[in-house]
């Protein structure tokens, strides 16, 4: 078997399909320039025979590379044809002995290779194994000696040169089977130590404990027979005294079935009578809601608004009259000012002529005392001038005493008038204080009835104001009642309808299992005990929790037990027992991944139990149902949690749309109607429930407030009725005591008082003018004294001019003074004038503002006469339609009572029917459990049947009438079935089936252990034989290897030797070492060597091995690279020598090799691809001169 054409595409530098042909049979050199592709035609070899991971061997790090330029130039593959001759059918490979060719091909791309046999397609190892088996190992291709192998092979060490050996004799091979037995023995020795043990430590104690075991079940069966005894005298006993219960049972049940028909019976009259009282109560609404109910509600709606008028028009009277009122003690405040004007002005007027008079006096005084002053200047002058005598000065001064007496008599006798006015107008004063006195006499009582009245009339009205009724709020109270009961009425219709149809899980009924039963120990459905804390939750809890939100919680095991044994629901129902049941909740780390996850997406993540608020009492509970998911803000964060990559950190998320992202990756959800969600209509229904609460404790409210309102309607009528009389009498006493008022005799005694004022005043200045005529009189006298004593007249009228001066000059004063005052009296009067002038006008504008009041007041109490008619007509309507309504509640509670009446009757006979039905469910419950019992007992104890004629017959084995006692062998079965069950539990049932199989198992184990044992010696035979053939079969290759390796060493480097020497001679396989001869010394270190007789030592050592056992053909790659021409030569001319039955492919760049060899293949580079061209030698000659053309 030998090449005979290599065709190369896409092969590493071989783009282009390449076909080497005529490959000669023996000896096949190929040359080159580097990288000109020589030594890639090798590499294609190797490729095509199977190699796949040696890929330093064919010089790439991957299968990529070896596509032309790594696939970049558009080819994508890489393809190898080998075609060998098989004509020698002794070198040929198994299973291929009838072809004459053997074409193998091999194709490789980035990613799958494919190899074809003569163009079929086979498996890798196939092709492997068909090399294989003519020395063609391609996982150790020792027929492939590569660039720089053979300078490694010089720095093996002993071990690895012995491997060599080994490998090439086909002991390498013995040491695996070696390998491979010596686990099989182990493994037969590792079993046999386990059989042993397993008899020493389990067959045997088990042989010992079924022994024990027998005697056990030979006691457990002896008391057995006395049980089965025991049992047929019980159980007889108890099939007869179940068949007396049945025949009760039976007895009752048909008395009780009589009884039932009765009540259908009466039922059914009952609701004839129900439904005849039904008709005419809806007719008797049908009547009232037609005519009189809407008349009624339109009378009460315009006596409503009549009573708002009335008020409204009372209000308008009150205000009125506090107007009147008013404008009345204006007028009279008025006319008190009128009359303070006018006493003002009359004073001024008295002060003002008091003054004129005294501004006269004054005047006539000045005028008096410069006539004397000029009378005594003349007199000066005369006496100067002597024309006036002593006698005469004398006599004109006596007639100047005698004016002034005459003045002072006038002056006293004005003081005496003034004084019989003042008398006068005292008297006059006492007169009208008596007047006054008489008047204030007679209103006094009056006026203390009047304050009595006053007080009275003030604390009726603060009383009044102060009162609770109020009839526009009693009118709105009675309207809010009459909205907020249509308001109740359409609630509570909706409500009745969310606890019907599809919504009866909202009303949880249920039957008392037992008298007394604590109906708080079921604590409701799962939707019912909880609240989310926000509506956006709202989907994620329904989906989250699904079909658990309807499971019914209670306080424990025992209550939901009792609930299903006594059938208290009508539905099926799951309970869930809160003291049981096992939460659910995240850990720690899931939550702390799951923030950290919803953070980065910016949103949350929270466990579903922290979404609700609970009672604490229902904590297990509430975290069995919301305990197991969690809440996310988005589908992106449910889904990270839920597929965590950490197995234990996932967890089921909802998002709040309802998606479910499950831990095993399922994701359910979609769209969610909120009006069939649970929740929602939850939320709903409490919503109304809510609303009709609020409704409730509004008209509770309401209602409690009208009702007190309405109590104090007649106290506020009476409160009314007795102001109204006792302000009249008020206006009555107040006019009265006007008419008699004492207000005249006042004004009179305040004049009167002024005038006394000013006469006083005015007798005061005459007084003064009196001292000051006496005082002249005084003076006149002196003067008229000093004349007497012969006084120097000179003197005289000297003095009386100063005089005079002084007296003129002090009226002048007094005069300018006194007009003054005049003119301040006249001002006060003006003033004073005016001042009454103007509240004449508005006293008289407000007498014509009480007129009109008065005149609107009249008319206004018209209209509320009016009103009021009115509203006692509307009010006797009123009270008309509301004794008809009266009449039509009093017919409606008279059916609706009797319609009560029937269906309590009803009810008590539903009840009745109910119980009965219960009892007679019960008792037929009884009868076929009874039934079934004794069927029970024929069926588990099929002696009855035959037997049960005799049960309770005397003289039989049956007989329960003398010593029966059937609580003694009860106690006594007890007993024994206690001892047995005790027995039971330790008795083995299959002792003897066991013991069998252990006896069985232990034979068995027996002869495994035998045939272990015989396996185990037949391996250690084998062993021995086996190193026996290895020692003989690696002595003869070393004999045969190390005779080839000196002569080819000698052949290659004449007057030399080369041997192998065995390290240790008992045993070759320690290792071997090469030693060199030179001439006549032999060398101790392969270091003393040069390059190139090392190179030939490692070549001739491996080209022995090759010798030993010859392979169809070889592949050496530039051995000869340290070697010069002579030693080339001969490396040529010794394979051509001793290879003849091999093929040889050589890549060398030396001519000393082309002499040798018969065909030649150069390879070159032609526009990037490598081409190869073909030479045949037909002589030395022609060989000499190829290899000339070639060194040139």
């Amino acid at each position: 078997m030998h090449i005979i054409e290599i065709i190369l595409e896409g092969f590493k530098s071989y783009a282009q399909r390449t076909v080497i042909k005529d490959f000669d049979p023996q000896f096949n050199a190929i040359t080159g320039l580097n990288g000109s592709g020589k030594s890639n035609i090798m590499d294609s070899i190797l490729f095509g025979l199977g190699m796949t991971k040696e890929w330093d061997l064919l010089r790439v790090q991957n299968v990529k590379e070896l596509i032309y330029k790594s696939g970049h130039a558009g080819i994508t593959k890489a393809e190898v044809s080998i075609r060998f001759d098989n004509k020698d059918k002794s070198m040929s490979p198994m299973g291929y002995e009838n072809c004459e060719q053997i074409v193998v091909t091999r194709q490789v791309t980035q990613d799958k290779s494919k190899y074809f046999v003569n163009g079929v397609k086979e498996q890798q190892n196939k092709v492997k194994n068909m090399f294989r088996s003519v020395q063609l190992n391609i996982d150790n291709p020792h027929f492939y000696v590569g660039q720089g192998r053979i300078t490694k092979i010089i720095n093996l060490k002993s071990q690895e040169l012995i491997a060599m050996l080994e490998e090439t004799a086909g002991t390498a091979l013995y040491n695996e089977k070696k390998k491979e037995s010596q686990k099989i023995m182990q493994k037969k020795e590792d079993k046999l130590n386990e059989i042993n043990d397993l008899i020493e430590k389990d067959i045997k104690p088990q042989i010992e404990k079924l022994r024990r075991e027998r005697e056990q079940y030979l006691l457990w069966k002896s008391q057995e027979t006395e049980l089965i005894r025991l049992t047929k005298l019980l159980k007889s006993y108890e099939f007869y005294k179940v068949q007396k219960r049945l025949d009760e049972r039976k007895s009752n049940l048909a008395n009780n079935q009589n009884y039932l028909t009765q009540l259908n019976d009466d039922k059914t009259l009952r609701n004839t009578e129900k439904n005849q009282i039904e008709k005419k109560l809806e007719e008797c609404k049908r009547l009232f809601n037609s005519n009189a109910d809407r008349q009624f509600q339109n009378v009460e709606k315009k006596l409503n608004e009549q009573k708002k008028q009335v008020a409204k028009q009372m209000n308008d009277e009150k205000n009125r009259k506090k107007r009147i009122s008013d404008i009345q003690s204006e007028i009279n405040n008025l006319e008190q000012q009128v009359q303070e004007n006018k006493s003002a002005k009359d004073r001024a007027e008295n002060k003002l002529q008091i003054y004129q008079q005294y501004l006269q006096e004054f005047e006539q005084s000045l005028k008096d005392k410069i006539e004397q002053q000029d009378e005594a200047q003349l007199n000066m002058e005369q006496m100067k001038k002597g024309q006036i005598s002593n006698d005469d000065a004398k006599n004109q001064i006596l007639k100047s005493i005698s004016e002034a007496n005459n003045h002072l008599l006038q002056s006293k006798n004005t003081i005496k008038s003034i004084d019989d006015q003042i008398r006068y107008l005292e008297r006059e004063i006492q007169k009208n204080q008596d007047n006054l006195q008489n008047a204030q006499g007679e209103n006094q009582a009056k006026e203390k009835q009047m304050q009595i009245l006053q007080k009275e009339v003030g604390e009726l009205e603060e009383e009044i104001n102060s009162s609770n009724f109020n009839e526009i709020r009693m009118n709105e109270l009675r309207e809010e009642l009459r909205k907020l009961e249509n308001s109740g009425m359409q609630i509570s219709h909706q409500i009745s309808q969310f606890t019907t149809g599809q919504n009866w899980i909202f009303k949880l009924q249920f039957r008392d299992p037992e008298s007394g039963f604590d109906r708080s120990r079921v604590r409701g459905r799962v939707f019912t005990l909880f609240e989310q804390k926000d509506d956006k939750f709202l989907k994620a809890l329904e989906s989250g929790a699904g079909g658990k939100l309807q499971q019914i919680v209670v306080d424990s095991e025992i209550t939901s037990k009792l609930l299903l044994q006594r059938r208290c629901f009508d539905f099926h129902c799951t309970f869930i027992p809160n003291n049981k049941i096992t939460n659910f909740q995240p850990n720690p780390q899931v939550i702390q991944f799951a923030n950290q996850a919803a953070r980065n997406h910016g949103g949350f993540a929270i466990p579903a139990h922290e979404a609700i608020n609970f009672s604490e009492m229902n904590r297990n509970s509430m975290l069995y149902v919301f305990g197991g998911f969690i809440i996310c803000s988005s589908a992106e964060i449910a889904k990270e949690i839920a597929n965590n990559p950490q197995r234990n950190l996932r967890y089921r998320c909802v998002t709040l749309e309802g998606d479910i992202f499950d831990t095993q990756g399922l994701l359910s959800g979609g769209y969610m109607n909120s009006n069939n969600m649970v929740l929602s209509r939850y939320q709903e229904l409490r919503r109304l429930q809510k609303d009709q609460y609020d409704i409730r404790n509004q008209q509770k409210r309401i209602e409690d407030e009208y009702d007190q309102m309405k109590q104090d309607l007649d106290y506020y009528n009476g409160l009314r009725a007795d102001l109204e009389s006792k302000s009249k009498k008020l206006e009555y006493l107040n006019n009265s005591v006007k008419r008699v008022s004492g207000q005249r005799y006042e004004d009179q005694i305040e004049t009167q008082k002024i005038k006394i004022e000013d006469l006083k005043e005015q007798r005061k200045r005459t007084e003064i003018l009196c001292q000051q005529h006496e005082k002249e009189i005084q003076e006149l006298k002196k003067d008229n004294e000093n004349f007497s004593s012969n006084q120097n007249i000179k003197d005289v009228y000297t003095k009386k001019l100063k005089n005079l001066k002084n007296d003129i000059q002090m009226l002048k004063q007094k005069i300018v003074q006194q007009k003054q005052d005049i003119s301040q009296q006249e001002v006060e009067k003006d003033q004073s004038e005016k001042n009454k002038s103007k509240i004449e006008k508005n006293l008289e504008k407000e007498k014509q503002n009480l007129i009109m009041e008065k005149s609107q007041l009249e008319v206004d109490q018209g209209s509320l006469k009016s009103y009021q008619d009115t509203l006692k007509e509307l009010q006797k309507q009123y009270e008309s339609l509301e004794k008809e309504k009266f009449k039509f509640d009093k017919d409606l509670n008279n059916y609706q009572s009797s319609l009560s009446k029937i269906v309590e009757e009803l009810k008590k006979i539903e009840e009745d029917i109910k119980k009965n039905e219960q009892k007679v469910h019960k008792m037929n419950a009884e009868i076929k459990s009874y039934s079934e019992n004794l069927q029970n007992l024929e069926k588990n104890f099929t002696w009855i049947p035959e037997h049960k004629q005799y049960f309770g017959q005397p003289g039989t084995d049956f007989d329960y009438s003398n010593n029966f006692d059937y609580n003694k062998l009860s106690g006594k079965y007890s007993d024994l079935k206690i001892d047995q069950d005790k027995l039971s539990k330790k008795v083995n049932f299959k002792v003897e089936a066991m013991s069998d199989n252990v006896e069985k198992k232990f034979l068995n184990l027996k002869d495994k252990r035998e045939k272990l044992q015989q396996d185990k010696l037949n391996l250690e035979t084998n062993m021995d034989e086996l190193d026996k053939k290895r020692q003989i079969t690696l002595e003869k290759c070393y004999m045969s290897v190390n005779k080839n390796f000196g002569e080819i060493f000698s052949d290659l480097l004449p007057n030399a030797f080369a041997k192998l020497n065995i390290v240790d001679q008992n045993d070759i396989s320690n290792g071997l070492e090469l030693s060199v001869k030179l001439g006549k010394a032999w060398r101790t270190s392969l270091s003393e060597l040069s390059g190139g007789q090392r190179s030939l030592l490692a070549l001739s050592f491996v080209l022995s091995l090759l010798l030993y056992k010859p392979a169809p053909f070889y592949i050496l790659d530039e051995v000869d690279a340290a070697l010069d021409l002579s030693h080339t030569e001969n490396i040529g001319h010794m394979i051509s020598n001793r290879f003849p039955q091999s093929q040889f492919l050589i890549i060398s760049h030396k001519d000393g090799m082309y002499q040798n060899a018969n065909v030649l293949f150069k390879t070159s580079i032609v526009d990037g691809n490598s081409k190869i061209d073909r030479f045949q030698f037909q002589s030395k000659q022609k060989k000499k001169k190829l290899t000339a053309d070639n060194q040139k």
